[in-house]
């Protein structure tokens, strides 16, 4: 247990970052099991102001820069686990 779970770190961090971007960007399953507008996700919301407004890309650009926030951070903090997990394995010769 002692020795497992610090090796196990970077394979759950990289689990982790695997698993919150597939939802995050789940598109299909919100669109057709939701019916009120105020319970789509962000990729949903999204999908509609694209379709809603197709010209007007600064407002298009904001909510893209805005939705992709969460998994920067998630990426930015995952990514030391696994840079440290590729290192602690490293052989110095």
């Amino acid at each position: 247990m002692w020795i497992a779970v610090p090796l196990l770190r970077p394979m759950i961090a990289l689990l982790t970052i695997n698993v919150f971007v597939a939802e995050w960007n789940n598109y299909i399953w919100p669109l057709v099991s939701l019916t009120t507008p105020a319970k789509r996700p962000l990729t949903v919301g999204l999908a509609f102001l694209t379709s809603s407004y197709p010209g007007d890309y600064g407002q298009l650009m904001a909510g893209y820069a805005i939705a992709s926030i969460p998994l920067l951070l998630l990426f930015i903090f995952g990514m030391k686990q696994f840079v440290q997990g590729l290192t602690s394995g490293a052989i110095k010769i």
